[in-house]
């Protein structure tokens, strides 16, 4: 609620920041957000997101097809209120991406950049147990997809703010024993191959380049 309360507020105040209009072309976007589980029930239950941020290049046609490339990073802790064993976790997903998308000024204040990130995660499992047992991080590869979706507003003729949201998919079914669990914590493993995902939910800031159109 907080988040949704504080978006509203700055989309309020900051549209009435007078700016020139941006003429899009070469840039740089950074976001950050708190990603929300969503789907693979055990993932969901015992597993709780701390933060999601990425950075990435774009270059953005006159018709408004835009191409980018960037990497992206969510972090995700074991929830200790939600197991029967003592064990402290967390799961880090650096990501490496390609873009492809459709960004365009609608006003000199308002824009939107709608897109499609895809790409690779290294899922990096580390708990108490696993270094007990392992001495090292366990490793899961996994592709990556993420449809996202932005609000931006200007602040003057070469930056942006941005409201934004993103659907993550990594293509992998997490279960409790992947964090050290020594078992499936109660859940059905029948339900264990569905694809881990969460939802993104933060603000951005963009910096344009000079054009010369």
């Amino acid at each position: 609620m907080r988040y949704w309360l504080f978006g509203v507020l700055s989309c309020f105040i900051f549209s009435f920041v007078g700016a020139q209009n941006i003429k899009p072309k070469a840039s740089f976007h950074v976001n950050f957000g708190l990603p929300i589980n969503l789907q693979n029930e055990s993932f969901n239950g015992i597993m709780q997101g701390l933060l999601n941020t990425s950075a990435h290049f774009q270059y953005t046609l006159e018709n408004a097809l835009c191409f980018g490339i960037g990497v992206n990073y969510s972090y995700f802790t074991l929830n200790e209120f939600k197991i029967s064993e003592a064990n402290k976790g967390a799961i880090l997903m650096p990501s490496g991406f390609v873009k492809v998308g459709h960004e365009k000024f609608h006003s000199s204040n308002f824009g939107t950049d709608i897109g499609l990130k895809m790409g690779y995660t290294m899922n990096l499992f580390k708990s108490d147990s696993i270094v007990i047992n392992e001495g090292k991080l366990r490793q899961v590869g996994s592709l990556y997809f993420e449809p996202n979706a932005g609000v931006m507003l200007t602040i003057d003729d070469r930056t942006t703010i941005k409201f934004a949201v993103g659907y993550v998919i990594q293509d992998f079914g997490f279960q409790p024993t992947m964090i050290g669990l020594s078992s499936n914590a109660g859940y059905d493993p029948l339900k264990f191959k569905t694809r881990t995902q969460y939802i993104t939910i933060g603000f951005g800031y963009t910096h344009y380049f000079k054009s010369k159109r």
